[in-house]
């Protein structure tokens, strides 16, 4: 089944409590590792409209990486 996403995925990191997005990969089998801390955060589901007007920058830095 080939899943796409319009929108990234938001996670929060359990170490600095920030919430960061990251594009959904077919090829992606584990959770992304925070941009600060670099250790893995948790899942929080699909990034919604209004999260593209709270993170814009993050937003975008999903689609460019």
């Amino acid at each position: 089944m080939v899943f796409t996403a319009k929108f990234p995925m938001k996670f929060i990191c359990p170490i600095c409590q920030r919430i960061y997005l990251f594009r959904f990969k077919n090829e992606v089998v584990f959770y992304p590792a925070c941009p600060h801390c670099t250790k893995p955060g948790k899942l929080l589901g699909f990034s919604t409209q209004l999260d593209f007007l709270r993170y814009p920058k993050a937003f975008v830095k999903s689609y460019l990486v």
